[in-house]
């Protein structure tokens, strides 16, 4: 699994924890429920679009466009990770493989 995968998948599961602890109310403050939810973003399907917008090759304003499987923990498709990034560090977490 790249590093990009890791990250796409790290910043789903803290969107997921956001959106589910903004909508507590303050009735499940008293009854704490933790839940664990582990997604896997399947970086060797789906689209992969990479943009060179700034200077040729990898640089600060290259943008990737990605469709791909969103797997549970058994590897099973759950649903559907979309989205963009956009480079500020190139040569760091970078998008490698395909």
């Amino acid at each position: 699994m790249t590093r990009f995968t890791l990250a796409l998948a790290a910043m789903f599961a803290m969107t997921c924890w956001a959106v589910w602890a903004q909508q507590r109310t303050a009735s499940d403050a008293q009854t704490p429920q933790i839940t664990t939810l582990v997604t896997i973003a399947d970086a060797r399907s789906g689209i992969v679009q990479r943009i060179d917008l700034g200077e040729p090759g990898d640089s600060p304003g290259d943008m990737v466009v990605f469709d791909e499987p969103l797997l549970n923990a058994n590897y099973e498709p759950i649903g559907a990770n979309s989205g963009f990034c956009i480079r500020t560090l190139p040569g760091k977490f970078s998008v490698s493989g395909r």
